[in-house]
């Protein structure tokens, strides 16, 4: 029964992006992505896929480190990584002492993209540490992941790593509280030692308010999405799949753009389930 809902979401989801009249080339890859989610959730070990995303997290985080200390791309665009040009006004800095320090990326479009990937890399590395008992390389990818976390300097990073990492605590206390506290040792010593170096970059992060200009750009963009959907509220404008200029700071929002409110319900109902079977 969950297969065949599962099935059911997935082939809506579809649907709906091609009712969108996509690219191509867009419709091609997320064909590409629908297979392989499929192919690991039925036939990837566990073990094979929390080990890619921990091995994975440890290269965006180095190369997000190095980007942020040379502030520039390094020249890895075959891997998919941005051209990062420091005079390019778009580029996502942060303001400190009336200056500006780019944020890394990784090889993503975004340094909020590079931190959803690396809170999923510091979930693999726990993984690692209470089931794989690999507690040096584990503390070392921990402490690296963290790092590169922190240089993304994504606010809704920092709050989702936080969330994962008390989910995982919580549960591993009750399985094997001496591998928890030990988990909460590593990670309580890789903030102390990480925060304080990039305190004065953070603090300006965590201070938001009306008039911050990343408050007024966000909503901003919900409103100019907002009637962008209006005009196209069912199959959407179609689906791009590219990175805009000026992004909205909302899949949501995004996914009822591209491909209408159809797909943006398929897309809820498909990550309730994931949910539900999860939880």
């Amino acid at each position: 029964m969950r297969r065949r809902c599962s099935f059911f979401l997935t082939a809506l989801l579809f649907v709906a992006a091609i009712l969108s009249f996509p690219e191509p080339y867009a419709l091609l890859k997320l064909a590409a992505w629908i297979a392989l989610a499929i192919c690991a959730g039925r036939y990837a070990p566990s073990r094979l896929v929390f080990g890619s995303l921990a091995g994975l997290g440890i290269l965006e985080a180095l190369l997000g480190f190095f980007q942020f200390v040379s502030h520039k791309s390094l020249g890895f665009s075959f891997l998919g990584e941005p051209v990062l040009d420091p005079l390019n006004g778009a580029i996502a800095r942060i303001f400190l002492d009336g200056g500006r320090l780019m944020r890394a990326y990784g090889t993503f479009p975004h340094p909020n993209i590079l931190a959803a990937f690396l809170v999923l890399s510091l979930v693999a590395w726990a993984y690692h540490f209470l089931v794989r008992r690999r507690v040096i390389v584990s503390a070392f990818g921990i402490f690296t992941v963290l790092l590169g976390l922190l240089l993304t300097f994504s606010r809704s990073g920092w709050i989702a790593a936080s969330i994962a990492m008390l989910l995982v605590l919580l549960d591993a206390r009750r399985r094997e509280p001496f591998r928890a506290k030990e988990l909460f040792l590593i990670l309580a010593v890789s903030c102390v030692f990480l925060i304080p170096i990039f305190s004065r970059g953070i603090a300006p992060r965590l201070l938001v308010g009306p008039g911050d200009y990343a408050v007024t750009e966000r909503i901003a963009g919900y409103q100019a999405a907002l009637l962008r959907i209006r005009n196209a509220p069912v199959f959407g404008s179609g689906l791009t799949l590219r990175m805009a200029p000026d992004p909205v700071h909302s899949l949501y929002l995004t996914i009822a753009e591209q491909i209408g409110l159809v797909g943006l319900a398929a897309f809820l109902l498909f990550v309730l389930s994931a949910l539900r079977r999860g939880f």
